[in-house]
């Protein structure tokens, strides 16, 4: 779906925002895995593999949904992180009219 300048500038902010939320996700699963490592003294080559197998899988994931996305891709990438939480009705309030009504229609489509 083609976006207005508008639009676009608001699609970006909300990808940042994505960005960001997914980035937390994974500062969260270390944070448990070096919290389970510093109070059960698990072992630390083992604590360090899960570590690493997590910000690499999340770096992966970051990397293949949201690197290169040009304008034609906003509103699809808006919506998966829509429909995933990652951003909330009041986050597209910004939007246009018509596009905030197709993402929460599309949205409850999807679920």
């Amino acid at each position: 779906m083609e976006l207005s300048k508008s639009d676009k500038k608001t699609a970006r902010i909300l990808i940042d925002k994505g960005i960001l939320k997914e980035i937390e996700i994974c500062n969260a699963s270390v944070l448990a895995i070096l919290t389970d490592w510093k109070n059960d003294k698990k072992e630390t080559r083992e604590t360090y593999g899960k570590v690493y197998e997590i910000v690499k899988k999340n770096d992966k994931y970051i990397a293949s949904n949201y690197d290169g996305i040009t304008g034609i891709h906003y509103f699809n990438t808006v919506l998966n992180m829509y429909c995933k939480g990652l951003v909330t009705e009041e986050d597209i309030k910004p939007f246009s009219e018509t596009i905030r009504e197709r993402l929460i229609a599309f949205k409850k489509n999807r679920i």
